[in-house]
């Protein structure tokens, strides 16, 4: 894996961490919902974490925690460890703000081609 597929990962995985473990929260974290979309993550499980999490209504790390393995179980993902996913993101709000800005811009930009 190169190096710029590495920190896209590393990257990708601190916004989901920040969406379950409470570090985007409230406005923040209905602004990132809204921007993301599985076209901005290059992972493919990132992708499916951010479908699961886009199905739970709440947004309460307790609720994540309970409900995000079995939406995972749904899509395929058997026996999968989540723990790292509530973890800290290592970035704060802003950070990922901005982190998902650029995701964002370049999803966007990969469709008009």
């Amino acid at each position: 894996m190169d190096d710029r597929a590495t920190d896209a990962a590393a990257r990708e995985r601190a916004i989901l961490r920040g969406l379950c473990n409470g570090t985007l929260a409230g406005a923040a974290r209905s602004q990132a919902m809204q921007r993301l979309s599985a076209e901005c993550f290059e992972d493919h499980f990132h992708r499916e974490v951010l479908a699961a999490l886009k199905e739970i209504p709440r947004s309460e790390p307790e609720i994540l925690r309970e409900h995000l393995p079995l939406r995972l179980l749904n899509r395929g993902f058997v026996d999968v460890e989540l723990d790292d996913f509530f973890a800290p993101p290592g970035a704060g709000a802003e950070e990922l703000a901005r982190w998902i800005a650029e995701l964002a811009a370049r999803a966007a930009g990969r469709k008009t081609r």
